[in-house]
């Protein structure tokens, strides 16, 4: 009787541990990461400064500047993680991965990389939308300090309003909603007996949008923070003394994507991916939640989308969506505004 013996390479999984080739600069990671957001601030920068030099203005202007780096710092970052590898290849045609080679995790390292297993990307969610929560509590800590005494002068003018702005922005925007999208990345797929959510990619590209979001809020804190409040008031906002505000209004552009994103997710995931005989009459009440949850999230998320784009633009580019004076609206901000967040109410709820 022979035995026949399996070579140890064919014992291990389809999908196999992360490897790569490449130096840290090419192979997708943090140091690739950090090369390619440094590379995208120096084109936010020159871009702009040639364009104004051209038509005769100053070569600087502060918030054009800052909303160009707040849009191609964060997309160097996602793009240097590996967010977009996959994509990229498969437009310009060369060879793709057999497999998810991305795909779960091996060690404690691999929570820190693009991964595209569902319960992985639950672990990231839960635990960076927890760190984010220290930091907001730490932010509300530090501004009760100051309400303690009616004598302490810990922080004053713009420096308080600007530290309860950051704080019910990151309570909100990165904790009580993304909280509970960490929570079904891990459940809902097990419960429905789908062997992973829809779109594997597209969900660890909405993991990694948050952390972007959150990074560009808590940032705003080194220059004074925004002083406008978790809501961002029209005309407040459109003529911000602390010139921050474009921190909120990419922030929650990021935050709201990847809001965007999970959602799709969950929907496709949930209608087409069901076990045979997981009816939708019985399916678990917190896969309802989520399926609910999620139709509010893509019907109301680009509202606030809508509403920062027109602020910023306010802001920048001078035009006069809420300038009364102008022929423009204040009280359409809210309008806009109030169709995502008063459903937000619910999202949270859920």
């Amino acid at each position: 009787m022979s035995v026949v013996t399996t070579p140890a390479s064919a014992e291990l999984p389809a999908y196999g541990p992360p490897g790569g080739g490449g130096n840290i600069l090419t192979r997708a990671g943090w140091w690739r990461s950090l090369f390619w957001t440094i590379f995208a601030a120096v084109i936010a920068v020159a871009i702009p400064s040639l364009v104004r030099v051209i038509v005769g203005w100053p070569w600087f202007q502060y918030e054009v500047v800052s909303a160009c780096l707040m849009i191609l710092c964060p997309l160097g970052f996602i793009a240097g993680i590996g967010c977009f590898d996959y994509w990229a290849k498969y437009i310009v045609g060369a060879k793709l991965p057999e497999g998810h080679a991305d795909h779960g995790a091996y060690s404690w390292r691999d929570y820190f990389k693009v991964n595209t297993d569902h319960k992985v990307i639950g672990i990231q969610y839960l635990v960076t939308t927890f760190v984010f929560f220290l930091i907001g509590g730490m932010l509300a800590e530090a501004f009760r300090a100051q309400l303690a005494s009616p004598t302490n002068t810990y922080f004053t003018g713009d420096a308080y309003n600007g530290l309860i702005s950051t704080h019910a922005s990151i309570m909100i925007f990165l904790f009580i909603i993304p909280a509970f999208a960490g929570i079904a990345n891990f459940v809902v797929p097990l419960m429905l007996g789908a062997e992973d959510m829809a779109f594997p990619r597209l969900n660890a590209l909405s993991y990694w949008m948050l952390p972007t979001a959150g990074i560009i809020m808590v940032l705003s804190l080194l220059w004074g923070g925004f002083n406008t409040g978790w809501t961002g008031y029209a005309t407040l906002s459109t003529h911000d003394p602390t010139d921050q505000g474009t921190f909120f209004n990419m922030g929650v552009q990021f935050a709201g994507t990847s809001s965007i994103l999970t959602a799709v997710n969950f929907i496709v995931t949930i209608l087409t991916m069901r076990a045979p005989g997981m009816t939708l009459s019985r399916m678990p009440l917190l896969v309802w939640a989520n399926l609910t949850t999620s139709a509010l999230v893509v019907l109301g998320t680009p509202f606030i989308a809508a509403s920062q784009f027109m602020v910023m633009l306010d802001r920048v580019m001078h035009t006069k969506f809420f300038d009364a004076a102008s022929g423009g609206s204040t009280i359409m901000y809210q309008h806009i505004f109030w169709f995502y967040s008063h459903p937000a109410v619910y999202i949270m709820m859920l």
